[in-house]
This record gives C-alpha cells, structure tokens and sequence, in this order.
C-alpha cells in the first residue's frame, strides 16, 4: 500500500500538467504505539482542516486496508465528510473474512465508511464484488485498478546459450497473494522445471 502511494507520488512530476492539484503524502500512523498513533491521526485531520479552510485542498485520496487500518482511515473519511473535503477510497485488501467477522454494529459502520467517498478503487475483481454487492456501493463509483509498479530502466538480458529460467515471487507469504497458486503451477506434471530456478522471498502471514 505504501509502495503504491510512493509510486503515484513519483510519476506525477512526469505526467501532470503545471497547476494541476498534487498529491501529498500524510501520515496517519506513525511508527509508534498506539497511543503515539492517534496522536499522528488527530494531526493528519488537523492538516486537513488547515488545507480546507486556505483554499489548498483539492480533496484526500484515503489507502485502506483491514484491521486497525480500517478504523484509522474509517475515522479520516468521516472528518473529510464533515468537513465537505471530496474522498476517493481506494481499497488495497480482500477484507471479505475480515468483514464477515466484524460484529453487527462494525459492518453497518464499514458500510456507512464506504458510502461516504465520491469514488471507491479496488485492486481487482473479488474486491469489487465486496464492496458492490455486500457493502453496496453503487456501481458506477466503483472502479478497478490493478497494482502496477514503475517501469523498469532496461530489459534485464538472458545470458546466451543458458538454459535456466528464473522465477522472482515477492510479497506477504500468504494464499490471498498467489503463493499456493504457484506452488500448485510448479507441482504440476506437465511443467518441465530442469532449468527453472524459482526464487520466493516475503514476510510470513
């Protein structure tokens, strides 16, 4: 999530137009404990409310995610809605477990959360069903974005004559990124792996 955001910070300067609105970076967690957490939260809302009040503020685009990420940005879509500051949500989890095991009263207020902004992206076609059909918003504010990452400086060249293959997997250890997907791919009989090095590197979920 933060690469993604790093990443649409970076290629503005090459893409916008002079005088287009820019996109800022604003924390809303810090890097301390809870406490310290809410801290930076109720300063990222202030800095909102002093970019609304000079005029400065085109709007908040709000990354999202699950567990605390939910409730911290839920808060911050709540405060731009009151304080008439336009939101795009862009949702960068498949929360579909994660919100079937919220109590009654969370999902109605996740619900609420994503009725509140003018456009809601997700990353791909599970997502947008959640967030269509179980948490019903209206289809027409909702549109898929698949991840992307800058392109590279150069096209990496094979070295002549070699028969080896090499398969890079990086990200979260975990099935909702596509791990068991390849595992199952290399295990099948009809893939020849004799000149397959596959490297698979991450956190464990």
């Amino acid at each position: 999530m933060y690469k993604v955001a790093d990443y649409l910070i970076q290629c503005q300067a090459e893409h916008l137009p002079t005088g287009s609105a820019r996109l800022r970076a604003l924390d809303t967690r810090g890097s301390g404990g809870p406490q310290y957490s809410l801290w930076v939260l109720l300063m990222a809302i202030a800095r909102i409310a002093a970019g609304r009040l000079q005029g400065r503020l085109a709007g908040v685009h709000v990354n999202l995610a699950t567990r605390m990420s939910l409730f911290r940005k839920g808060t911050l879509i709540v405060a731009c809605a009151a304080m008439g500051v336009p939101t795009v949500l862009h949702l960068h989890a498949q929360m579909n477990g994660f919100y079937d095991r919220l109590p009654a009263v969370l999902r109605w207020l996740t619900r609420w959360v994503f009725s509140l902004p003018q456009g809601v992206i997700v990353i791909g076609p599970g997502a947008k069903g959640l967030v269509i059909d179980v948490l019903h918003v209206p289809a027409d504010r909702v549109h898929t974005i698949v991840n992307g990452v800058p392109e590279p400086d150069g096209v990496p060249q094979a070295v002549p004559g070699s028969p080896l293959h090499r398969v890079l997997f990086l990200a979260n250890l975990s099935d909702r990124k596509g791990l068991l997907d390849l595992l199952q791919a290399l295990a099948h009989p009809a893939l020849d792996t004799s000149g397959l090095i596959v490297t698979i590197a991450g956190a464990a979920m």
